[in-house]
């Protein structure tokens, strides 16, 4: 079987990957916000998944302006 065809890599791929990942914290945090009223180890991951997209932020902001 030929290996498969890799999608292209160029900084405009990068970027719609990095706002693609991005979008989904923001969909898992929607959830967790919600479940997080009921439920303590779900605040507990909203919390530190809220720094971590946080953090991703910062570091692809500053990737970009590179």
């Amino acid at each position: 079987m030929p290996p498969a065809a890799q999608p292209p890599t160029g900084p405009s791929s990068r970027a719609a990957n990095a706002d693609a990942v991005l979008a989904g914290i923001d969909g898992v945090l929607e959830l967790l916000e919600k479940q997080s009223e009921t439920s303590e180890p779900s605040y507990n991951a909203y919390c530190l998944l809220g720094l971590v997209r946080g953090k991703l932020a910062e570091v692809l902001r500053e990737a970009s302006q590179r």
